[in-house]
């Protein structure tokens, strides 16, 4: 028995990001969210301090400068390392380094300034606090550093996300898996996997007519990505398990990239312990390779970052089916329930007139287009007449996925990036 599905996806993300000084507006779903005050040894709030925030990556920064609260806000910017720096006239410059600023996340910073001249500086190294007091939601972040150093079977990189709590991904065969062509979903709180949204960098990517997620993005272009699983802000809606929002990666003023292959083979497989010692270990051949490059185009303005990967994947497939019978397939259905020759059949009552004697039916009354169709059935390999048919065949698996990104910067206030994504599946049984 042969089936085949071919699976393709093509996503093109255009996203326009503005900054514009003294606006408030709110953070994209694909950004985090800087905040916080300045105040003086006494307390006292300070109007009119100069709030300076530097992107360590890019070189990327925003400034902002406190109203009469002495608050400062800045919203829709790229995740990764920030360096902050709060200065006014009259005071000690005060400069923070580490803050790692993650997706979708709103960091409320304090500054205090203590008198003395600007020329005098002060630098707090340390990282932001870890309690989210600006939502209620409930969320985990899986940064880069876990994207990228845990092993993964697959390179799925949703098989993180059980990193997060009441999180599983089922095992395969269960109802629904054999329409997520993009690999294994999880189940979040209870809930099932079709109930999730997907975002990739800010951009739905759920199949309305499958729901499942129809791009999976290779491990190496990915940034972190964050499960918010209850409590998400408003603006996410339309299904009841969680939000699972992926950024990837940008280019920055360092030319960066990796290279990577991966083979499994069934010559480093143990045998199935159920398994017949005797016979040899099902065939599998499994390769991924590809890689990703990442740099300036022009130096603290225009950065590139392109990335693909693909699996070829080669496997015995073990099914077992219901066929016919020998017997059967002749007309001998000795030993089970009385046949009735539909030919004596009585129209009005539905009584049957005569039965087959022997409860054989004559070859001659045979339908010769069914005849036809059981001699391209197989026969049973086992005894019965029900799961007595183990068919062992190849099944082939062909993924292929790119990606290719450009991020430019207008000026101060101003930042674009687009993003074009393929993904692509081949699957033969």
């Amino acid at each position: 028995m042969r089936t085949t599905a071919t699976v393709g996806r093509h996503v093109l993300a255009v996203l326009l990001c503005l900054l514009a000084a003294g606006a408030s507006v709110a953070g994209q779903a694909n950004t985090g969210t800087l905040e916080g005050d300045v105040r003086d040894e006494s307390g006292g709030v300070l109007p009119g301090a100069t709030v300076t925030a530097t992107h360590a990556e890019s070189g990327f920064s925003v400034e902002r400068v406190t109203g009469n609260d002495g608050r400062f806000y800045m919203a829709s910017l790229p995740i990764g390392e920030w360096t902050i720096t709060a200065e006014l006239p009259g005071f000690r410059r005060v400069v923070r380094t580490g803050i790692f600023l993650d997706l979708g996340r709103t960091i409320d910073l304090g500054f205090q300034l203590d008198l003395g001249q600007l020329t005098e500086e002060v630098t707090v190294t340390a990282a932001a606090p870890l309690l989210q007091s600006t939502t209620a939601e409930i969320s985990d972040v899986i940064d880069t550093r876990e994207v990228e150093q845990i092993p993964l079977n697959g390179r799925q990189f949703l098989q993180l996300a059980q990193l997060s709590d009441a999180v599983v991904i089922p095992p395969g065969g269960t109802r629904g898996a054999a329409l997520q062509q993009a690999g294994p979903l999880p189940n979040v709180g209870g809930q099932r996997a079709g109930h999730n949204i997907y975002l990739l960098d800010g951009v739905k990517v759920t199949d309305e007519l499958f729901n499942n997620l129809v791009i999976n993005p290779s491990v190496d272009s990915i940034q972190e990505f964050k499960i918010q699983k209850s409590m998400y802000p408003p603006e996410f809606g339309g299904k009841a398990s969680a939000l699972i929002n992926v950024a990837t990666k940008s280019g920055g003023n360092q030319v960066h990239g990796s290279a990577f292959a991966f083979g499994r083979n069934e010559r480093f497989d143990a045998h199935n312990y159920f398994d017949p010692p005797d016979e040899p270990v099902p065939p599998l051949d499994q390769r991924q390779f590809g890689g990703s490059l990442g740099g300036p185009l022009v130096a603290d303005r225009t950065f590139a970052f392109v990335s693909f990967e693909g699996q070829r994947t080669r496997r015995s497939l073990t099914r077992t089916f219901s066929v016919p019978s020998g017997p059967v397939r002749g007309g001998d259905f000795s030993g089970q329930a009385s046949l009735c020759d539909p030919l004596t059949r009585d129209p009005a009552t539905g009584v049957c007139g005569r039965y087959f004697p022997g409860n054989r039916i004559p070859t001659g009354r045979i339908d010769p287009v069914a005849a036809a169709f059981l001699d391209a059935v197989p026969l049973p390999t086992g005894g019965g007449e029900v799961q007595n048919l183990t068919s062992v065949e190849q099944s082939q698996s062909d993924v292929n996925q790119f990606s290719a990104r450009i991020d430019h910067r207008f000026g101060r206030a101003d930042q674009f990036f687009a993003r074009f994504s393929t993904f692509d599946a081949e699957d033969l049984q």
